[in-house]
Parts: structure tokens; C-alpha cells; sequence
């Protein structure tokens, strides 16, 4: 099962040889897809934090309807997690995220096994910690969301778009 673990040619990402192109045409019921466009990201309330205290960022991701993207973890070896990746600075430390539990969901291209894959909405939480000598004021944690998008027929190149998240340290 290759579906979600993609091999690339020049110019489309297949699932198998029986596989659509990674960027199909417009058609009249479904609109041009735009691989990079197909998961948008935005933080669910402000983050604020006390230098030297905790907290916990929530990073909502709106998955593009009719399109799904692989679990963290995912369902099979290969296959590419969506993942959040940010950088420490100016005294924030950025802990593991916590991805919620994906939901199964059999495809064509899994021969009917089902798969771990986020739709629709989900919330990824940021254990956050502020260094006792953070400096106060304004800071952008800057790093990547990665993800893959397929819908029910093929899996799309990775993607990788950049991520800033602005925490105010009191």
C-alpha cells in the first residue's frame, strides 16, 4: 500500500500506476486544487505567558473539504504525518506537540484498509514554556507545518508552508 507514502515523476505524485495526476484540471464540480492551499492554520486565542510559567498553544488546522491528511503518527511506515515543527527563541521553549487521534477511513487506493487521517477541523496543542529571563514583549516562533494531502483518489506532493505564531511574554 503506497497510496499515502507517494512516489514523485516530474511532474505528478501517483498512488499506484491506476493513479490521477497530483494536479488535476478544473472541472465543472471540482475547482482546480492547489496542493499547498489544501490545510490553512491559525492559533485558536492569543498566547500569552509569564516569564518562567507554562502554557498551552492551540494551533487550529482547517483541512480543505474532500481532502484528508495523514495522522500524527500515521497509519503505516512511509507514510507523511502532518507535523508541526517551530523554533525555540528569545527564552520560549516550544515542547512536543500533541496531535489528536486521527479517525479511520477506508480509500480506494487502501484496498479497503482503513486508514489513520485528519478532515475537516483539528486542534494541535504547543506545550510552551517561558524561561524565567524571557525577554518581555512581543516574539514570533517561526518554523514549517508539513503535510500531504490526498483526496479519495491519490495522495498530492508533501507540502511544507511556512508557520509564525506571535506570543506575548508578560
Amino acid at each position: 500500500m503506497a497510496a499515502c507514502a507517494a512516489t514523485e515523476t516530474p511532474n505528478k505524485t501517483v498512488a499506484n500506476s491506476n493513479a490521477a495526476t497530483a494536479e488535476p484540471a478544473k472541472t465543472p464540480d471540482k475547482p482546480k486544487f492547489i496542493a499547498a492551499e489544501a490545510v490553512k492554520f491559525s492559533v485558536a486565542k492569543p498566547i500569552e505567558i509569564k516569564a518562567g510559567n507554562q502554557t498551552e498553544a492551540e494551533v487550529q488546522i482547517k483541512i480543505q473539504t474532500a481532502y484528508h491528511v495523514n495522522s500524527n503518527p500515521p497509519s503505516e511506515k512511509g507514510f507523511i504525518p502532518l507535523e508541526i515543527a517551530l523554533e525555540n527563541s528569545g527564552g520560549l521553549i516550544i515542547g512536543k506537540p500533541i496531535y489528536p487521534e486521527g479517525e479511520k477511513k477506508a480509500f480506494a487506493f487502501s484496498e479497503n484498509k482503513p486508514l489513520s487521517v485528519y478532515t475537516g477541523e483539528i486542534v494541535v496543542k504547543l506545550p510552551l514554556k517561558a524561561d524565567k529571563m524571557a525577554t518581555t514583549g512581543q516574539h514570533q516562533l517561526t518554523g514549517k507545518l508539513t503535510f500531504q494531502p490526498c483526496d479519495e483518489e491519490v495522495c498530492y506532493r508533501p507540502q511544507t508552508v511556512a508557520m509564525t505564531l506571535p506570543v506575548t511574554v508578560n
